[in-house]
């Protein structure tokens, strides 16, 4: 089986690091794992809801000298490495600006009924709107929101979802207390598949691993047919993964990932 995976599709808070700030420990022996994995020749991707500039931040954060070979961001974006600068990202393909005008074409046609349900949240719960920020004229549109419990983002998505009907493009990808507004028809999933065409690499030649709702896209068993989730994970991520046939591991975070590839390349 090891011969046939050519890219390593992983998310990074949760299943690299602990997920939500304080100290985020890389486990070392995840790095000489995949140190020796791309030697080998497999190409090694993060996928993350972060942003570019976030990623690079929380990178540094965790004192690594090592870089993947792509970062695929904010739940959508394919980016390759820049060749000037190392820790710097620049678009792979003409991706990225497909999802942009999409996401600019649908946020101009959801901004009424996003402005109404949003005082609908407002009023309904403790949630904290997101919002996009323009350098020139301070925020715009609403990019996401937060909220004070899981329990309250279940009320939240529950809501988003009974107005699909009224606009079916607009989606969220959801990470704990953590949403943000998005077009259905791109996530973590999209991405990756993305990469792989790219690459020329087929899904069957595909490992992905996360731990939470954003990541269900790429663990499905369609983009990438090798998953697998560490202990951590919520149970609808287990469940999806076991659907799919993939490993869902007994130990945490990035000591999670060291079992499910070692397996895979035992």
């Amino acid at each position: 089986m090891a011969a046939d995976i050519k890219l390593i599709s992983t998310d990074f808070d949760g299943t690299l690091v602990p997920a939500f700030g304080g100290p985020a420990p890389f486990s070392d022996e995840l790095i000489e794992l995949l140190t020796e994995l791309r030697r080998r020749g497999v190409r090694w991707a993060v996928n993350t809801g972060r942003s570019p500039g976030l990623l690079k931040d929380a990178w540094e954060h965790c004192g690594l000298n090592f870089h993947p070979d792509f970062a695929l961001t904010s739940e959508r974006d394919v980016y390759r490495p820049c060749d000037q600068r190392v820790g710097e990202w620049v678009d792979y393909g003409d991706w990225n600006q497909q999802t942009l005008a999409a996401h600019r074409e649908l946020f101009t046609a959801a901004q009424p009924l996003l402005l109404e349900a949003i005082e609908v949240i407002k009023s309904r719960s403790r949630a904290r709107i997101l919002y996009n920020f323009d350098h020139v004229n301070g925020p715009s549109e609403p990019a996401g929101l937060m909220t004070k419990t899981d329990v309250e983002m279940d009320w939240v998505v529950d809501y988003i979802d009974s107005l699909k009907a009224q606009l079916p493009k607009l989606h969220y990808q959801r990470n704990s207390i953590y949403l943000r507004f998005c077009h259905v028809d791109y996530d973590k999933g999209t991405a990756l598949a993305e990469l792989g065409r790219l690459l020329n690499i087929p899904s069957e030649s595909i490992f992905a691993a996360g731990d939470h709702y954003n990541d269900l896209p790429m663990l499905d068993g369609r983009a990438a047919r090798h998953v697998a989730c560490p202990a951590n994970a919520i149970p609808a991520v287990k469940q999806t993964v076991r659907g799919a046939g993939g490993h869902v591991s007994a130990a945490e975070d990035g000591y999670g990932l060291v079992d499910a590839l070692k397996r895979l390349f035992a």
